[in-house]
């Protein structure tokens, strides 16, 4: 079994004076987590991935040819990026 590395990248965003922290994975399309602090992130991005990639897995099994992205064996690359946001433009 293959153990695939999954980038999570941890951004500090500022919004109205408040706050942050965003992590997004460019190995996985989907994978968005907020957290207030960067140690609750730290803690709770490799569960999101995990349970992200649990329903992929499932989703994948009852429809093959969605070719979701799924692994058994992960191992996670945490990387913080110390990127303050200070405007954000919504579409």
């Amino acid at each position: 079994m293959a153990t695939k590395t999954i980038r999570i990248v941890i951004k500090e965003m500022l919004e109205n004076g408040e706050k942050y922290f965003l992590a997004e994975s460019p190995d996985v399309q989907g994978f968005l987590a907020e957290a207030d602090t960067l140690e609750e992130m730290i803690d709770i991005a490799p569960q999101v991935m995990e349970d992200l990639l649990e329903v992929n897995q499932e989703m994948s099994a009852k429809d093959p040819s969605l070719n979701l992205v799924f692994w058994n064996d992960i191992k996670y690359k945490i990387i913080y990026k110390p990127i303050k946001i200070t405007h954000l433009q919504y579409a």
